[in-house]
Order: C-alpha cells, then structure tokens, then sequence
C-alpha cells in the first residue's frame, strides 16, 4: 500500500516527507494535492472537483488545473469540474453546462456553447466575457419581452435538442426563432413543469 501512496504522491508533484507532516503544517497547494491524491489512490474512473482553484494563487491554480489536465488523459479518468469561471471553462473543458437557479439550462461542446449560446442566461454570461466572437444576434432569437404568468402556463421551457449534441432549456417560442435562423433539429425530451 505504501508503494502506490508514494507513486500517487509522484503522480501529483508531492515527495514523501509529506507523510511525516501534519495538516497544519502544509501549504494550502499542498492540502490540495493531497485531497487529489487521495481521490487517484482509488483508482477511480471519475473525479468530481467542485472550485478546484479556490483558495489557491493564481500560479498554483494554473499549475493545478494543467495537473488535473494531464491525469485526465494519463490515466483516462473524467472530470466533472463544477466552477463559475467560464474563463477556466474556456480553457481546460471539453463540454460545458450552464446552470441557473439550479436548473442545467444549457449543454454543448466549449467552443459551440461559446460561440452560439441559446438561453438568456448563457448568452449574458458569454457577453461578459472580453473579446468574444458570438455567432448570433440577439433580438431575434431569444425575445426579452416580460411575460406574464399565463405566458408561463402555456408555453412551459423544455430541454431540446437544438443543434446535435447542443441542448438548451428554451420555450416554444425561443426554440422557434432559432429554428427560423438555423433551420435546426426537432425537440428530443419534454421535462414538463419541474
């Protein structure tokens, strides 16, 4: 067992006098290997990181997330990383999915849900980002009109499948206007009301 601590150790950039060490003796870079460590010990075939770079400085975080990069395709495990920078999505995510209040309202490839966000709430994170090229014009695919409660009873969101393997949590009436700009696939999955 000693054998594969210390080659996880390796594997995550850590030297074996940290087994001697108390967790108040370590760095926080080195708690968070550690943790990683932990979770590769097992051998597992998916690692769920929730804000990875949290508490770390910014030359750790790089250093971290391009260790995280490097056993995602050494060892072939997935990654769920759950964070809200989509300037770290942009660069260490192969998919991405959006969520509001709870609810995944958007799902796609990093460069697709980037450049042709559907929902609202997706296409205002995209604007905030700097220097961002946008395949779509706002007005006519997602209209902002305030809609009234009836509104809501009547054309209840869905999650459909707008473009392949692209999802979004839209209305009719969204779905509509960017089936008319993109002539695009039908609806895939009703979720009702909840």
């Amino acid at each position: 067992m000693r054998y594969i601590i210390l080659k996880t150790f390796r594997v995550v950039g850590l030297t074996s006098n940290v087994i001697t060490q108390y967790p108040n003796e370590l760095t926080s870079a080195q708690m968070t290997r550690i943790a990683l460590a932990r979770a590769l010990v097992v051998q597992p075939k998916l690692i769920i990181v929730d804000e990875p770079t949290s508490a770390l400085d910014a030359t750790f975080s790089v250093i971290y997330l391009d260790l995280l990069k490097k056993i995602r395709d050494e060892f072939g495990i997935s990654l769920i990383i759950i964070d809200n920078d989509i300037h770290f999505a942009r660069q260490y995510a192969d998919r991405i999915a959006i969520m509001n209040n709870g609810r995944v309202v958007e799902v796609a490839e990093t460069n697709e849900i980037l450049t042709r966000p559907l929902h609202a709430y997706t296409q205002k994170m995209v604007e905030a980002l700097p220097i961002m090229k946008i395949d779509y014009v706002r007005p006519d695919i997602v209209p902002f009109k305030r809609l009234s409660k009836i509104d809501y009873l009547v054309d209840i969101p869905i999650t459909m499948e707008v473009f392949p393997d692209h999802f979004a949590y839209l209305r009719d009436n969204e779905f509509d206007a960017i089936q008319k700009k993109y002539a695009t696939n039908k609806k895939v999955e009703q979720k009702g009301n909840d």
